[in-house]
């Protein structure tokens, strides 16, 4: 298993400052090296990330045909629970060109956990949007290089827009994509956002962990 840092993220300090000079271009050359990598070290490579790093993998499953599968967990594809691809376009091009706003400023979470920034960096947010913006215009013209892909999402997921989410997930289908599943937790199952992380306190891993173990061993 490779698991590889994200741009700009695990720094000793945790200020989401850290954030705010993030370029979709490095989010791009993260996912390009992953895949490269890891094709270096085995003959089938399975793709998976939550959230950012689920807009990641989708940017692999639309680019990258080395991939056997890819699994978008979350996936940070737009922010609003209703959004359409208009405002995810607007935010992708605003954000980045106003002045930036970040949430430790005002809030910080008491829970967040010490390897995590407290916060979030509205630049930062705009250059993710940027490269889920690209992998919208590449699913428009042309089917996902990634032929085998699975969505996994939650009812209690307010993060994220999973409407945005499923609209990529159908221009796949219309172009051809040939193999899809998909497991939506329901509300009552209270899973929130951020599914993996076992620091987190409102964790519920003895029911995400065998379900995303299942998703990843090969057939």
């Amino acid at each position: 298993m490779l698991i590889l840092r994200l741009p700009r993220h695990g720094m000793a300090d945790r200020n989401v400052e850290n954030l705010s000079p993030l370029k979709a271009e490095e989010l791009r050359n993260c996912a390009d090296t992953s895949v490269d990598i890891a094709c270096g070290l085995g003959q089938k490579v399975y793709v998976a990330g939550l959230s950012a790093g689920g807009t990641l993998a989708a940017w692999i499953a639309q680019n990258r045909s080395e991939v056997t599968r890819a699994v978008l967990i979350a996936p940070a594809l737009g922010f609003t629970r209703r959004e359409g691809t208009r405002l995810q376009k607007a935010m992708a091009l605003l954000l980045p060109l106003l002045p930036d706003i970040r949430t430790d400023w005002y809030s910080v979470d008491p829970n967040a956990p010490e390897h995590t920034y407290p916060g979030f960096s509205s630049r930062a947010l705009g250059q993710l949007l940027r490269l889920s913006v690209a992998t919208f215009a590449g699913a428009v013209d042309r089917a996902p290089k990634v032929q085998d892909v699975v969505m996994v999402t939650s009812k209690s997921d307010e993060a994220v827009s999973d409407s945005v989410a499923w609209l990529l997930i159908g221009l796949w289908r219309s172009k051809g994509l040939f193999k899809f599943a998909a497991v939506d937790f329901p509300k009552s199952m209270r899973i929130e956002h951020d599914m993996i992380d076992p620091a987190n306190q409102n964790q519920r891993t003895e029911i995400v962990y065998p379900v995303l173990v299942r998703l990843l061993s090969a057939p």
